[in-house]
Parts: structure tokens; C-alpha cells; sequence
């Protein structure tokens, strides 16, 4: 386990750069040590007050920042992906509570809680490569972020769909495109979100960089159709029949269940948002859409039901197939969040 540890720390943090090569040899001690003691504070994985003293003035020092360590964690993740021409990224969003922490720069999280008993903290948003056997190789995006106070307000909600992404939160899923694709330029990148990345510009960045997006769909768009307009919904439940099969799929993070599934499929043409860039011409992107259904569920069960949309090219049943598998990848980012939330982040005391 020692060796093991020694081995990683220095594969993932040795090409880290702080201006400082003894900041550089402590950023692998302290990661050897919290790998040897994952689930322990700083100074019980550290287990002497001159490496402990040494790790809080490591985080402490200006030099030393999140995004360095992550770079560095990049490079090692281009050596991973060799010999493997297209790659999953999983991207989500997660939020650590600090609402028991004096720690300035935080902001509201979650719901806010209440004025007496505000949740603060940060949020995380994070992109996990796979392979497309679903095997995690590293993170090729993180964002770590307070979300600003007056995002919050009522005044600013009422002016939201009329501001461009750029100045928006949910800008983070096109950040995780951009950044993703300068890390790994010469891989087919199969981005997959959740329903908060259904939006159009998120696959307009990914037709603009050559990245396919697989995403679980959220807005029933309105479609301008060759034979009239139709709602997005009523299109997909139309949709052709590819196949039925069986499936183990998650019910959460810790439980699955055996269902049977009809994949229907639909092409579209995604039009632009008319609320905003209204003198901005922007083209209609071809998707197809992905209706899964649970046809048959158990007694007292709520079916199971996705739609997705994807710009990659779905014909065969196998395609559809595949598709569908790589969405039930997605789970595992909520996995890593998981772990940093209950494991590693357990170590801020």
C-alpha cells in the first residue's frame, strides 16, 4: 500500500509547478500521506505536528492553487487515455456545506436555508473521462466555485432569460466543453449531462468544437417540423421502435434494478432560443432523440423513463443500444462526488 501510494502521488503531482520545488516535493508528500489515510484529517494522516504544520502552510501558500494541481493531474490523464480514440465525459454539479466552517469566500448553497441559519459553502463542477466500457481514468474538468449573492435575488431571476450564458451559472457546463477538449484535443469526446445541460447553447459549443453531447432532455421545445409544429415530447413518444431489451440499471447510488426497455428514436432539428441574442442568427442543430421507456413495470413501481438527446449518429439498434449504456455511465460522477463529500473532503478541520 506504501509503495502504491509513493508511486501514484508522484505520477499525479510530480509535474506540478508553484515556482517552488519544495512546494512541488511537499504537494507529493501530502498527497501520499492523505491516499495512506483517505478518511482522516490532515493532522491524523499527516501523524506528526512538523508534516502537519507543514500541509496547512502548503494550502496556505499563494502559490500553491487548486488549478495547478489539477493541470498537473491533467497531463497524467493524457498518458491514461492513450490507445483510446473516443472517451466519455461525465459532467455534474455537487455542493460542499461550510456552513460550520469560518471560511471566508463562501457563498449560499442549496436553498440558502433561512436568515438565521444560512447554508453556505462552495460548488463543484466536475468532469469525469471514461472509457467507453464506463472504467473512470481521471478528471479533465473542475470548476470550484461561491455563488454570487446577487444571483439570488428576485430582481435578477426576473431578467435571467434575457442575459447571454456567458453571464450565467449554468455556463459551467459549456466551460467543461472548452476545457475538456483543450486537454484532450485529439479524442472523440462524448460529453454527458444531466437535465440542467439542455440547452441549446451547450450543443452549439459542442457542434462548434466536434465534441457529441448525450444529454437527459428537460424542455419540452416547440419543433417547426417539414408537416407542422409539435412539441418535443409528442415527437419523441412517436418515435421509431429500434428494440426492446433487458437491463440492470441504478435506481440510486447504491441500488439497481432488472427492467425491460423500448428504445424509440427521433431525429430533430433544435431550434435557438428566441428570448435571447434576438439579433443573432443561429442554425437549427440536428439531434436525435433517444425515448427509453419501461414498458411493463412492477406492480406499485413508477416506470422508468429517459429521454435523451445526443448529436451522435444512432441508426442501428446496437447505436441506440450503446447510447442508452453510456448515459447509465453518468452515475458514476455522482459517485466521485459522493466520496469527496463523505471521504476526502472529511479531511477539512
Amino acid at each position: 500500500m506504501e509503495q502504491y501510494a509513493s508511486t501514484w502521488a508522484i505520477q499525479e503531482f510530480s509535474a506540478a509547478c508553484f515556482g517552488d520545488e519544495r512546494l512541488a516535493r511537499r504537494c507529493v508528500a501530502l498527497a501520499r500521506a492523505l491516499h495512506m489515510h483517505a478518511q482522516s484529517s490532515i493532522p491524523q494522516a499527516c501523524q506528526n505536528w512538523a508534516a502537519t504544520k507543514g500541509a496547512y502552510r502548503f494550502f496556505g501558500n499563494n502559490r500553491v492553487t487548486s488549478a495547478e494541481m489539477l493541470r498537473a493531474h491533467q497531463e497524467q490523464l493524457r498518458q491514461q487515455t492513450a490507445g483510446h480514440d473516443t472517451l466519455l465525459v461525465a459532467q455534474d454539479t455537487t455542493t460542499l456545506n461550510l456552513s460550520n466552517k469560518q471560511i471566508a469566500g463562501v457563498g449560499l448553497v442549496g436553498d440558502g436555508g433561512s436568515k438565521k441559519n444560512p447554508l453556505q459553502g462552495l460548488y463543484v463542477h466536475s468532469g469525469l473521462a471514461m472509457t467507453t466500457e464506463g472504467l473512470p481514468l481521471g478528471i479533465a474538468f473542475q470548476k470550484i466555485y461561491a455563488r454570487k449573492q446577487e444571483t439570488t435575488t428576485a430582481a435578477y431571476r426576473k431578467t435571467i432569460k434575457t442575459k447571454p450564458i456567458t453571464e450565467k451559472e449554468t455556463y459551467r457546463w459549456i466551460e467543461a466543453i472548452q476545457e475538456t477538449k483543450v486537454v484532450l484535443p485529439d479524442k472523440h469526446l462524448v460529453v454527458i449531462g444531466d437535465r440542467e445541460s439542455d440547452i441549446y447553447e451547450v450543443f452549439a459549443e459542442g457542434q462548434a468544437l466536434g465534441v457529441d453531447l448525450l444529454v437527459r432532455t428537460s424542455q419540452n421545445r416547440l419543433l417547426h417540423e417539414s408537416d407542422g409544429d409539435i412539441k418535443l415530447f409528442d415527437a419523441a413518444q412517436q418515435g421509431d421502435i429500434v428494440t426492446t431489451y433487458e437491463a440492470e440499471v441504478p435506481v440510486d447510488a447504491h441500488k439497481t434494478r432488472q427492467v425491460s426497455l423500448t428504445v424509440r428514436t427521433t431525429n430533430i432539428q433544435l431550434p435557438p432560443p428566441k428570448s435571447r441574442d434576438k439579433d443573432k442568427k443561429r442554425p437549427v442543430i440536428p439531434l436525435t432523440v433517444l425515448n427509453v421507456m419501461e414498458e411493463k413495470p412492477p406492480a406499485g413501481v413508477t416506470p422508468l423513463h429517459w429521454m435523451l438527446t445526443t448529436s451522435c449518429t444512432v441508426v442501428t439498434p446496437d447505436a441506440a443500444l450503446e447510447k442508452v449504456t453510456w448515459y447509465m455511465y453518468r452515475w458514476r460522477i455522482e459517485r466521485f462526488h459522493y466520496t469527496l463529500k463523505t471521504g476526502a473532503f472529511n479531511c477539512i478541520h
